[in-house]
């Protein structure tokens, strides 16, 4: 299984939109585009892809932090402050 970047993959919001359970926030201080591909399963090997593909349908992040490892990048988890909407209550409208 492989992943390839373009200009505008956005590698934390996809990792965001995983089974990792949080917000991934870019801390890199890196800019514009790169060009990356990792794989996550050796290639032509059903097997193991079928394992990835378990492993990612059951939210293990391992699968995501062992990826990044090989692009030198981690995952640290960090308290931050973030924006959030919380609504109160909500009425339907009435009619005029």
């Amino acid at each position: 299984m492989r992943f390839v970047s373009s200009s505008r993959f956005d590698l934390a919001l996809f990792l965001s939109r995983t089974p990792i359970g949080r917000p991934v926030v870019d801390e890199t201080g890196l800019t514009g585009p790169f060009d990356f591909t990792f794989q996550i399963a050796p290639p032509n090997d059903p097997a193991a892809e079928a394992s990835v593909r378990s492993a990612i349908a059951e939210g293990d992040p391992t699968v995501w932090t062992d990826a990044l490892d090989r692009l030198g990048l981690k995952l640290e988890s960090k308290r931050r402050q973030v924006n959030m909407l919380v609504i109160d209550s909500v009425e339907r409208p009435t009619e005029n």
